[in-house]
């Protein structure tokens, strides 16, 4: 994962974001969450959810003070003729703050990097994924759109003096008109058109919306949500507990809590894909379908087809954006099913990667001369004469044959030499008289030790022979 640089990112993090899905929670690191839901009927004409959500967010202080106005996220254009009750937080209507329409045009913000789905659909291209949501509400860019639209400056934001309040927020089609709504403005209207909703709507406005978000800890006077994470719910549930996550920082947060899906360079052609399963066949008749939803932008593949049990690889091709950034790409699939709906992106520069460059005036400034052993050195061993070190001495050696050996000019020559008394002399003797012979013997066997250096060797001999005589003769 391979490496990306850091920030200290010590966040806390109260918030519960749940899956329709019906998914075991994670619990890792500093996320407090859980998650519920499920199905959701098909709806009516004048009825009808059209898988559209986004998120409002409040700044509060800790004591949970507004300290902002509201406002809606989602990345959907609602605009146009749409009813909606103002930008009321869950933490006011709990005041007491009245359920009444707003006559002025309902707004809300489409952020630049995508948000992750909030409330979950009815088939697996539309399920909320909760490990993307944390991670949005977790990075230094939500952080920052935060401040922005708060008008709070980013360090004091996240110096741990405010929190954020997260409500799902639903755009849907009731009595053939449409509407915005969180969890808790669905119960309320609910209580005043005296169960309006729940008869007709109750997959989303009583199960899916209000079990989007809720508190796995107790904050800001909402108690955690322990009952059920897949059924429906009353009003009073509603008003007291769901409908809500929080966020507190602690520290700057850092740009992202888990390794990217996806890594692309900046102002680039680029593919993603997702790879689409059925354990029934998808047919011309019934074809299945991709949207993918990136940076703004949506790519739709229609008409893919496979066999049942078969698998078939869906692909977009896009451009990355001009500047380093971070990007959640959503898929939203029909008629198939995928394993993952939600990615990361992270969209890097591409800088010259120069190899090391060494020099002959570089320093180590690490390194120490090491100290020298400590070992004892052993005494020497005692050679042959006793002495330590000393080597064998003598003069000669004895052989069979007597063989005396020299050097010559040209090779090394051999000279065989015979005595009578069977002796091998060294390399010089003495005659009855006492004179020294070169390289003779003698009648007598007398033997002299020999002279410090080799004696010179006499030009080559082919053969030598002794006598009886005083004399010595040589054939050559």
């Amino acid at each position: 994962m391979k490496q990306m640089i850091r920030r200290t990112f010590p966040l806390f993090l109260s918030l519960i974001l749940a899956l329709s899905a019906g998914t075991a929670a994670l619990a890792s690191g500093d996320g407090n969450m859980d998650g519920g839901g499920g199905g959701m009927g098909s709806g009516t004409a004048t009825d009808v959810w059209h898988n559209q959500d986004g998120v409002r967010i409040t700044v509060i202080t800790g004591d949970g003070s507004p300290a902002s106005t509201p406002f809606d996220l989602s990345n959907f254009g609602i605009s146009g003729d749409i009813l909606h009750f103002g930008k009321i937080s869950k933490l006011q209507y709990s005041g007491g703050a009245p359920l009444s329409l707003d006559p002025h045009p309902y707004s809300c913000s489409r952020p630049g990097t995508a948000l992750p789905r909030i409330i979950s659909g009815g088939n697996s291209g539309t399920r909320a994924a909760m490990e993307a949501i944390r991670r949005y509400f977790c990075s230094e860019y939500a952080a920052q759109l935060v401040a922005d639209k708060a008008g709070i400056p980013f360090e004091e934001l996240v110096s741990g003096t405010y929190k954020l309040a997260i409500e799902p927020v639903a755009y849907f089609t009731h009595g053939g008109l449409n509407y915005a709504m969180t969890a808790t403005e669905a119960a309320l209207y609910n209580q005043m058109s005296d169960g309006a909703l729940r008869r007709t709507m109750p997959s989303l406005t009583h199960q899916n919306l209000p079990l989007a978000l809720f508190l796995e800890t107790p904050d800001l006077g909402y108690p955690a949500w322990t009952g059920t994470t897949s059924g429906k719910v009353s009003n009073a549930e509603i008003l007291s507990a769901l409908g809500i996550g929080i966020v507190s920082y602690r520290d700057v947060p850092e740009e992202m809590l888990q390794a990217p899906d996806y890594t692309y360079r900046v102002d680039t052609d680029v593919i993603t894909s997702v790879t689409l399963t059925s354990s029934t066949e998808v047919n011309p008749d019934r074809p299945a379908s991709v949207t993918f939803h990136i940076n703004g932008g949506s790519y739709t593949v229609n008409d893919i087809v496979m066999p049942a049990g078969g698998s078939q690889v869906v692909w977009a091709k896009w451009h990355t954006p001009p500047e380093p950034t971070m990007l959640t790409i959503q898929v939203s699939v029909s008629g198939a099913s995928t394993a993952r709906t939600s990615f990361v992106a992270r969209i890097v520069s591409l800088e010259e990667n120069l190899p090391p460059d060494p020099l002959a005036t570089d320093t180590n400034p690490h390194f120490s001369m090491p100290s020298l052993p400590s070992n004892p050195r052993r005494p020497p061993r005692p050679g042959a004469s006793g002495a330590p070190g000393g080597t064998s001495t003598g003069n000669g050696r004895q052989t069979g044959s007597g063989k005396a050996t020299c050097s010559g000019r040209t090779g090394s020559t051999m000279k065989t030499a015979r005595r009578t008394v069977g002796r091998t002399m060294g390399a010089g003797w003495t005659g009855a008289a006492g004179q020294t012979m070169g390289n003779g013997w003698t009648t007598a066997g007398t033997t002299s030790p020999p002279p410090p250096t080799t004696p010179p060797c006499p030009a080559p001999w082919r053969s030598t022979r002794m006598i009886s005589s005083p004399q010595r003769r040589a054939t050559a």
